[in-house]
């Protein structure tokens, strides 16, 4: 029982001196009253309960004491425990504070006496020192008796006190850690890190895998031999790939293909590589309908044979198209690395198996063959099938609202033509504009959306909020695919006047937003006028006159001229930016450089 008492008042008391020591460091008391002292478990207490306030004798004892004013909360936090003593009082240049957590945290159970003894030395010459506060000498005979009474403590109850003092270190801290939350302009020392991160760094994102499928055992081995022959047959066709003959190849395909550091005449693929490309291509994808029309044939003639890390992301590979690889011979290992190389896998290419990637994953992860033994005395084989044309370096989506319907891509009249190849995406609203993984490694994006979004009740968003919008999906284009071009495409003028007002202003806001960007480029649809005119307009086919009713949509003629606006944006016939704010200030200097408001009429088109 004695025992038990015993270290209930030594946790207690050493409680009381902690606080007190970090008062008496402090360069200024925290509070007036010199006799009140608040033990830190009230501490964490007043965090969520209404503390009290004790008032201790000169036995130890405390009793409640409600006459006086209690500090304040802040005040007494540990604040004034983590202050240098030679800076405030003098007296050490280690806070006592730290040196009774050192003794919590190195305390064995062995030497807890030896410290409770330091800290008394330490107390004995705060009190002689001149600058120690009037607290410490009028409660010091409650901390000596503490003090005392610890240094009898039987053996068997350390254990029960350096449990206790483990407790109380661990409020202590915790304390700490929530007086920074609430107070984040307290002057407590910084810990200086250095920052090695730039602010310009960004996440590199990978959104999908190095390769959709592969399969073994995909050519049969009658298929295998026919394929061998064919290879002695056309051995003396291989060219080195460069100059330190690293592998050979041999190109078929209906267009010439344009290796790093070579060009590849274009060859009429002979039918053993045709009856190849009928096994595997419809493992790849059922509802393809566009087969790839090439083949690039590599041999590596031993270990030391590699191709180093590249992608397959030529312009003419078509951007929605798979890359199939067939090996034989000897098993080799691809290695795959995504952009900033923090993502490494490995695959190897067993003799008859199937890769399947795709272009858009070249994107984002390199692959390569390494070399190996160099005494490796058999050859690997692989035929590297691509659906290839020379018009993809044209390869466009157009992410656009319901004016943008009628245009179609493919080939034929009323169409983009072959050589602007793409597909559209419905785009109504510039907050509903698709994440950049989400479109493709396609040369060109063309945007033309947002006069639902001037327009809408539900939402009203300023001109302001949607160009940022706008320019933000930009940048995150633009850094996803650094080597597309992408288009904004003015707005159309409506049959709202009041609304045209608008209009005018977004489109000033967007080439002024292209203008710091090289990389943006502006199709400019000021052709049209400030208003719809009932040439480009929708028409009432039965009554033979202009639909008024519909005051945003264009008519067949409309479409046809915004066609060509875009068409001759994406193969490089468009207007620069400084020309697009010309034409849209309709011939009013002052206006294309912001210094007036255009007043002029309408421009008639013929």
């Amino acid at each position: 029982m004695e025992t038990e008492v015993t270290h209930r008042r030594l946790t207690r008391d050493l409680k009381i001196l902690e606080l007190l020591l970090a008062r008496s460091v402090s360069a200024t008391p925290p509070w007036k009253e010199t006799q009140i002292v608040r033990p830190a478990v009230d501490i964490v207490d007043a965090l969520t309960t209404k503390p009290s306030y004790h008032s201790f004798n000169s036995s130890g004892n405390s009793t409640p004491n409600v006459s006086i004013q209690p500090p304040l909360v802040p005040q007494l936090l540990p604040e004034y425990s983590l202050r240098n003593a030679d800076q405030t009082s003098g007296v050490r240049s280690i806070p006592l504070v730290q040196s009774l957590k050192e003794a919590v945290k190195q305390t064995n159970g062995t030497g807890l006496s030896e410290k409770i003894e330091t800290l008394q030395q330490q107390i004995n010459e705060l009190m002689t020192s001149p600058h120690g506060h009037s607290s410490v000498k009028e409660i010091s005979p409650a901390m000596k008796a503490a003090l005392e009474s610890a240094t009898t403590v039987l053996p068997e109850s350390v254990a029960s006190i350096q449990a206790s003092l483990n407790s109380l270190n661990e409020q202590m801290s915790s304390l700490q850690s929530s007086f920074k939350q609430q107070n984040p302009h307290c002057h407590t020392p910084i810990s200086m890190k250095p920052n090695t991160v730039s602010p310009h760094t960004t996440v590199t994102e990978t959104p999908c895998k190095p390769y959709e499928s592969y399969e073994t055992h995909v050519v049969s081995q009658e298929l295998k031999t026919e394929l061998l022959e064919f290879i002695q047959g056309v051995s003396s066709e291989f060219v080195s790939a460069d100059s330190d003959n690293s592998r050979e190849l041999l190109y078929f395909g209906d267009y010439s293909y344009r290796y790093p550091g070579k060009e590849l005449p274009a060859k009429k693929p002979p039918q053993i590589l045709m009856k190849l490309l009928d096994t595997v291509d419809p493992k790849t994808d059922e509802n393809r309908t566009l087969q790839a029309n090439s083949c690039l044939v590599t041999r590596y003639s031993s270990g030391g044979s590699h191709i180093p890390m590249h992608r397959d992301d030529e312009a003419v590979i078509d951007p929605e198209s798979h890359i199939l690889t067939v090996s034989l011979g000897v098993s080799r290992t691809m290695t795959f690395t995504n952009n900033d190389e923090s993502q490494v896998e490995t695959l190897c290419l067993e003799d008859c198996s199937l890769l399947v990637t795709s272009r858009f994953a070249q994107d984002f992860w390199k692959h390569g063959i390494l070399p190996e033994h160099e005494d490796m005395p058999s050859e690997r084989i692989s035929f590297t099938f691509r659906h290839i044309a020379p018009q993809f370096i044209n390869s466009t989506i157009l992410l656009g609202d319901s004016n943008t319907a009628k245009v179609s891509f493919g080939t034929g009249q009323g169409t983009l033509g072959a050589w602007v190849p793409g597909k559209r995406v419905k785009v109504g609203h510039i907050e509903a504009l698709p994440d950049a993984k989400d479109i493709g490694p396609y040369r060109n994006i063309v945007i033309h959306t947002g006069i639902n979004s001037l327009t809408s009740r539900h939402q009203q968003r300023s001109d302001a909020f949607l160009i940022h919008t706008l320019e933000k999906k930009c940048i995150d284009y633009m850094r996803v695919y650094p080597r597309s071009k992408i288009h904004l495409s003015m707005l159309l003028p409506t049959r709202m006047r009041y609304l045209n007002d608008r209009v005018d202003g977004f489109n000033r806001a967007i080439i002024d937003m292209s203008y710091k960007h090289k990389n943006i480029r502006i199709i400019d649809n000021s052709i049209f006028g400030r208003n719809l005119s009932d040439a480009h307009g929708r028409w009432d086919v039965q009554d033979q006159r202009p639909l008024v009713s519909d005051c945003f949509h264009l008519g067949r003629n409309g479409i046809r001229i915004f066609a060509m606006n875009i068409k001759g944006a994406v193969i490089g016939k468009g207007v620069s930016q400084s020309r697009a704010r010309f034409n849209s200030s309709h011939g009013s200097y002052r206006a294309a450089f912001g210094r007036a408001r255009h007043q002029s009429a309408p421009v008639s088109v013929r």
